[in-house]
């Protein structure tokens, strides 16, 4: 048990796990992150536009929970799409459904 427990402390640390002067993403800050996100953004609205007449919203990303959460929901649409087609369309139509009532 103290050798997992070991373990999972190490990797907590990525400091200690990787050494000093680690960056996860070196040379990359959080402002050329939101740079890349808003250019995709402005990417996927120009395609949005083009073909639907409408736009998304891709601000505040915290409205749906934070860091944490993404991670759920993409892990949700990787099982999602890992069902068959007959099964996601069948969810689909009774989700629509159960909505309308």
């Amino acid at each position: 048990m103290s050798t997992y427990r070991n373990k999972y402390l190490a990797h907590l640390d990525l400091a200690a796990a990787f050494g000093p002067g680690y960056s996860v993403l070196p040379g990359i800050n959080r402002s050329d992150v939101d740079a890349a996100l808003a250019a995709m953004a402005d990417l996927f609205n120009a395609v949005e536009q083009g073909l639907r007449n409408r736009t998304v919203m891709f601000k505040d990303i915290s409205i749906i929970g934070g860091a944490e959460a993404l991670l759920r929901h993409l892990e949700d649409a990787q099982s999602w799409r890992g069902l068959p087609r007959s099964e996601r369309l069948r969810l689909t139509k009774l989700v629509h459904e159960t909505n309308r009532e």
